[in-house]
């Protein structure tokens, strides 16, 4: 009984001492710049060794879910259901869909049912229980400047802006470079 007791100390001291998974996150200068298709492939290659956990971090539908052929059950949409202090990392694993290949993916709400925006508060919880649940979490970010557009990159330890190589997306790529920049992000994480 010493021993068992002994044994779940251990294994409570080794939960609370996890290390908080890293966040990636990446954003798109603009729209059609294939910002989805590159945090997916990215969150799918990480996948193969860690627990990656892909987050769609947007109220709109998009097309991740179309992309990866799934047909999600929950989604984003139930944790903005709650409020920022309820939403648990139980509720988040509740959430995310699990796709073939290891990768885990928290979609952003489907269907036409309307969704409330993501605010600060949400984000952070979003975004920290995740983190709890998994090694490397990446985050789809929406282009437009928003409060949780804000707090998720200012979570991450990497940030990259997708853009092209034509003149409109390198003023793009520059204006969203700014932005960042103005939130405090050092140009050394972008």
């Amino acid at each position: 009984a010493i021993e068992r007791h002994r044994q779940q100390q251990f294994k409570v001291q080794m939960a609370r001492s996890k290390k908080e998974g890293r966040v990636l996150a990446f954003i798109g200068a603009r729209g059609g710049m294939g910002t989805t298709t590159t945090a997916h492939n990215v969150a799918a290659a990480l996948a193969r060794d860690r627990r990656t956990i892909l987050v769609e971090l947007s109220t709109a539908p998009e097309a991740l879910a179309w992309y990866t052929g799934a047909n999600p059950t929950r989604d984003l949409g139930d944790l903005l259901e709650m409020s920022p202090e309820q939403v648990r990392a139980e509720d988040v694993e509740a959430a995310i869909c699990k796709l073939p290949m290891g990768l885990e993916v928290l979609f952003s709400p489907q269907g036409c049912k309307p969704a409330p925006q993501i605010s600060q508060e949400h984000a952070a919880a979003i975004i920290r229980r995740t983190r709890e649940l998994a090694d490397i979490v990446v985050l789809d970010v929406p282009r437009y400047p928003s409060i949780s557009t804000q707090t998720a990159v200012r979570s991450a330890a990497f940030v990259a802006v997708v853009t092209s190589l034509e003149n409109a997306g390198r003023e793009a790529a520059r204006m969203t470079l700014g932005f960042l920049i103005s939130w405090g992000l050092s140009s050394a994480l972008v």
